[in-house]
């Protein structure tokens, strides 16, 4: 008898990923600032989507520490992020460096911890590095 629905199919349920991106810290960050050193933040944003999430804005240095988590939840079976760190001002934020990270071979038993070198935008000589942990859950 068939009432109209597939056998179930274990292989074909999408599970949800929890991603959990510790950003630890950032260093050879270009100085983008008239006065005094960068004052810079990373946002991050998961699968090319518009919604992101950010740090805390670091004042007055080229090696900032935020030490903070960030937490993501993607259906994506092959996620990844979008790294963009940024330089605050008060008339309008500049774009400093950006990294794609592909995160499919972190899996629920394995995270990695990454150093990654920033690709610099546009008029920028250096994009600098970010230092990161992430799991998946």
């Amino acid at each position: 008898m068939y009432f109209g629905w597939k056998p179930f199919n274990k292989n074909s349920i999408i599970s949800l990923k929890k991603i959990h991106i510790h950003i630890m810290d950032g260093y050879d960050i270009p100085k983008v600032d008239l006065i005094g050193k960068t004052d810079s933040y990373v946002r991050i944003k998961l699968n090319d989507r518009e919604f992101h999430e950010k740090t805390k804005v670091v004042d007055n240095s080229l090696n900032p520490v935020w030490n903070e988590t960030i937490i993501l939840y993607s259906l994506c079976q092959k996620p990844y992020i979008q790294i963009e760190l940024k330089g605050k001002s008060t008339i309008k934020d500049q774009l400093i460096g950006t990294a794609n990270i592909e995160l499919d071979d972190i899996t629920s038993t394995k995270s990695k911890e990454i150093t990654e070198n920033l690709i610099p935008a546009k008029g920028m000589k250096k994009g600098g590095k970010i230092h990161l942990y992430i799991q998946i859950n």
